[in-house]
Parts: C-alpha cells; structure tokens; sequence
C-alpha cells in the first residue's frame, strides 16, 4: 500500500468516526443529513433537465381537398332550413304584426318556408345560388359541372312543380328572392302584407 492509498484510507476512517460520533449524540442528525442528499439530488436533476435540449415537434400540412370533397363539404356545411335569410324575414314579419305563421308546414306543397294556412299564403325564401336567381344571375361553378347542372335543374323543376300545385289549389304562391330581401326589405313586406289583408284567389304572385 503506498502512501496516496493510505492517506485516504485513513481520511475514510477519520469521517466514519465522526458521523457515528454525530449520529449517537444527536439522532435528529440523520434526518438532516439526508434531507441534505435528497435536496443535493434534486438540484442535480433540475440542472439535467435544463441542459437537455428541447425537440420540436413539426406539423403536418393539412392535405389539399379534391373537388369531390369539396362539394361534399360546402353541401354539409348549407343548411336547409332556418337559414339567414328565412330568419330575417321570420323577425321582420313579428315585429310587424304579420305573426301566427307555420314555418315549413308539410301539409302544404314544398313545405313552404313562411305559410298563413288561414290565409291560403304560402311565402318561399329562395337562395339565389340555389335556385338560380334571375335578378342577380349568380356565377356558376367552374368545378363539378355536371353535379351542378343536375342539382340545379332538380331545384328548379321541383320549384315550377309547386306552382303548378298552389295555382291549382287556388293558394297564393310568393318568391322572396335572397338578393332581394337584403336589397329592399320593405317592399318584401309590403307584398307580404298585400297578400295577407286578401287578394283575388287568380293572381299568382312571384316577387
């Protein structure tokens, strides 16, 4: 054994006999002495989890839609009732005294969107890209062409379907067109309110 080894040796035993000599004299000592390790070892890994470096999580870019889902998405997204339009029109008429319509009544052709049984009234919100307006021709879609064209032919034959309907059934028939009632909203309800005091069971009105 040289003389390095001996020396720590010796400092080995001179600190044994002092923790035993703490240790007996003060029993509270150990409690301390490991609370010192334990407050030693959590500083350690708090600098550790400081030098780590940190990873970067990097986003995936949403994948572009084809045009098939597209118009999947646009025709989930319309809604086929209690559209914006409707309740415009819906409010418009309460506050103006026009109240105890039936909002899409199924006993009435189309299930009209504002219908005064009583009054043989039945008043259709039509939105102008669906049923193709004819006072703001609204642009046709460059994509999907033939979807669009049969959509659009459907809507239109159910629409002069129910007019034939209501002319036979002696009802009268009103189109509110969506370019129109935020337009003039006034004059919409004028025709409304015409139609309402009663007009002659011939006239077929198509705002």
């Amino acid at each position: 054994m040289n003389n390095k080894e001996t020396y720590h040796l010796t400092i080995q035993i001179y600190v044994s006999y002092v923790c035993y000599f703490l240790f007996s004299m003060n029993p509270g000592f150990i409690r301390h002495f490991q609370h010192g390790l334990f407050v030693k070892n959590y500083h350690n890994s708090l600098s550790k989890l400081a030098t780590r470096k940190k990873v970067k999580k990097y986003s995936q870019k949403p994948v572009p839609l084809t045009a098939r889902e597209k118009v999947s998405k646009y025709m989930r997204g319309n809604k086929s009732r209690d559209t914006k339009p409707e309740l415009l029109l819906r409010r418009a008429l309460w506050q103006n005294g026009l109240r105890g319509y039936r909002v899409h009544w199924r006993k009435a052709p189309g299930k009209p969107d504002i219908c005064y049984p009583s009054r043989r009234l039945a008043v259709f919100v039509h939105g102008c890209f669906w049923h193709r307006c004819p006072h703001c021709q609204p642009t046709f879609p460059k994509s999907n062409l033939r979807f669009w064209e049969e959509k659009f032919i459907n809507n239109q034959q159910r629409d002069e379907r129910n007019k034939t309907l209501y002319r036979e059934a002696g009802w009268q028939r009103v189109v509110v067109w969506e370019c129109q009632l935020y337009q003039d909203l006034a004059s919409c309800l004028s025709l409304i309110k015409a139609l309402h005091r009663g007009v002659p069971a011939s006239w077929e009105i198509a705002a």
